[in-house]
């Protein structure tokens, strides 16, 4: 029994003793590594959630700058290399402030988030601008004043020189350089020794030609076609006594109440309207003008009275009131297309052939190979057009994002992220604005992220899907809308093919801060936006990469009928040909 009793209390005390080391290597080893996992797991939920608090912010200040520059964009009605630079700018600064807003800093505590912003990138139709720091100079001058303004090596914030989308070939003992868009508009410019030609235009496959006419997609286009533009304006577009107490005062106070009616062209990226009360005839009465809006929202004189500025003024008339601009754009790209097949159509992508600062591009074969259609999403040119914008852009954003550290306060060096595939397509094709934010550390991460906001409206350009068409219900849609295959549905005697701009549609200001729609079917009653055309009602044909030529030549099965294709080539061509275009030659 004693033996019995000792065994059985030797085997408690081990017992407890096993215990005992159990509980001290837990609270020596264990809990000690569970209570740095929770911390660990914690700082990284942390930074997961702060993370993505800082992308929102990111997301929604870019957001901001290109709802901006939509506003700055529909109230322009004239376009210059002027208006660009401002609405981009004024989009730059907007992202800036609203990214500086969310994080609550304010006046001059806003200038913080400029430390942590090495670039934006705005992409346009033919090159791009990147706002950045950089050091002013100034020549050398002996104008105090001159240097008390913009002084001498002072840091600035700003956009920098605009660069192209240009690419240099060699090719038959030439040097070939084109200068490429977000469409299929180019410039080429050939230097043979001393001797230099420039072309310019639209390249595009399947036009043909039969005396005075040109054909495209079973569309014919003849000279003597024409269309005749008009829109509604209300408010005050209106100053000075000439329209107070003059022969145009019924006009004004048309346009003040109701609206009026007015016939005009775009030249240029301008809206010329035709001011008087003799449309149609044969010239226009003595005293009619031609007038376009200005930045402040009234009529600004560009052509005086006829009377004494016949000849000039006849131009601008002819124009608004028999308009053939989609003809000349048939007629120009079908010769410009012809120069290319009979002088550029060996000009193959190598190493040799083409440069791009030691960039390598993507050798696509013969560029304007047109055995898929030169102006397709998919063709050679196309692949290899958004290849060399890419090259410009990153080539260049990489060098702004790693210098930034020498204009930062922070310690931390910049670089640039990786760029997803997706968004690299968005700004290889659009208008549209990369905004990088970067430097700010959270619990010793680094944050290192980017957006890519598109332009849902733009006058930089007229991208093949900005056409909508006016049906009779008075109602617009997209294209590939399958009501319009019934082509009743289409608008008639409008006095120019049913077919308009995607920004024309959009509400703008009149001088006195009030919105209309000059869209409208008559003073009171603008167009509105069809349901059928709404994405997700399963009437709108799906389309390859919303290529609209494919669908139009009814390559995805649908067969359109010719009235809607001729709305819609000739919508496209007009807009196209009227649209401003700030790149000519590169020796300009």
């Amino acid at each position: 029994a004693f033996y019995y009793t000792l065994s059985i209390f030797l085997y408690e005390k081990r017992k407890k003793m096993k215990l005992q080391h159990l509980i001290i290597i837990f609270i020596l080893i264990i809990l000690p590594i569970t209570i740095v996992m929770s911390q660990y797991i914690n700082t990284q939920t942390e930074i997961m959630r702060t993370e993505r608090l800082y992308d929102s912010r990111l997301v929604n200040a870019t957001n901001d700058a290109m709802n901006a520059f939509k506003i700055n964009t529909i109230n322009t009605m004239y376009y210059t290399a002027e208006n660009r630079v401002t609405n981009m700018e004024a989009a730059a600064k907007t992202f800036l402030k609203s990214l500086a807003l969310s994080f609550n800093y304010t006046g001059t505590q806003a200038k913080i988030m400029q430390e942590y912003v090495p670039a934006v990138v705005l992409t346009q139709y033919d090159g791009y601008y990147i706002y950045s720091p950089y050091m002013n100079t100034i020549p050398n001058t002996s104008d105090k004043d001159l240097e008390e303004e913009y002084g001498e090596n002072d840091l600035r914030t700003g956009l920098k020189p605009f660069v192209s989308y240009t690419c240099t070939y060699n090719y038959d003992s030439k040097k070939i350089m084109i200068t490429y868009s977000l469409d299929n508009y180019v410039v080429i410019d050939v230097f043979d020794g001393s001797n230099h030609e420039s072309h310019s235009g639209y390249v595009i496959s399947g036009i043909t030609k039969s005396g005075n006419s040109y054909t495209y997609d079973g569309v014919t286009f003849t000279e003597g076609t024409t269309e005749c533009l008009h829109e509604y304006l209300r408010g005050n577009f209106f100053t000075g006594t000439l329209w107070d107490n003059g022969i145009f005062a019924n006009i004004k106070n048309a346009t003040q109440n109701n609206g009026r009616e007015y016939y005009y062209t775009v030249i240029d990226g301008t809206k010329y309207y035709y001011i008087g009360n003799n449309p149609n005839s044969s010239h226009g009465g003595p005293n009619d003008r031609i007038m376009y809006i200005n930045e402040s929202g009234y009529f600004t004189t560009q052509i005086g009275e006829r009377q004494y500025n016949q000849e000039e003024f006849d131009k601008y008339y002819e124009k608004i009131f028999r308009n053939n601009s989609a003809y000349e754009y048939y007629k120009d790209s079908y010769e410009l297309t012809n120069w290319v097949r009979n002088n550029l159509a060996g000009l193959v992508v190598s190493n040799n052939d083409a440069e791009y600062d030691g960039y390598t591009l993507t050798d696509v074969g013969n560029i304007f190979d047109e055995t898929i259609p030169i102006q397709d999403l998919n063709s050679n040119f196309n692949m290899h057009r958004a290849d060399v914008i890419r090259a410009t852009i990153e080539t260049n954003l990489k060098t702004a994002i790693s210098g930034f550290s020498k204009y930062s306060n922070t310690d931390e060096g910049f670089i640039m992220p990786k760029i997803s595939e997706s968004d690299w397509e968005l700004l290889e094709n659009n208008v549209c604005m990369a905004t990088f934010f970067q430097g700010i550390r959270i619990a010793g991460k680094l944050y290192n992220n980017y957006d890519v906001s598109v332009a849902s409206v733009n006058k930089e350009y007229v991208d093949e899907n900005d056409i909508y068409i006016l049906m009779n219900d008075n109602t617009y849609t997209v294209p590939n809308d399958s009501s319009l295959l019934r082509d009743s549905n289409l608008k008639t005697e409008l006095g120019y093919q049913p077919g308009v701009l995607k920004v024309n549609v959009e509400s703008r200001k009149d001088s006195e801060e009030t919105y209309f729609n000059p869209l409208s079917v008559d003073s009171n009653t603008p167009y509105l936006r069809s349901y059928t055309g709404m994405p997700g009602t399963g009437n709108v044909n799906a389309i390859l990469r919303t290529d609209m030529y494919r669908y139009m030549r009814g390559d995805t099965g649908v067969t359109v009928p010719n009235k809607v294709k001729t709305a819609y080539y000739t919508a496209l061509a007009r807009e196209r040909q009227g649209a401003y275009k700030h790149i000519d030659s590169t020796t300009d």
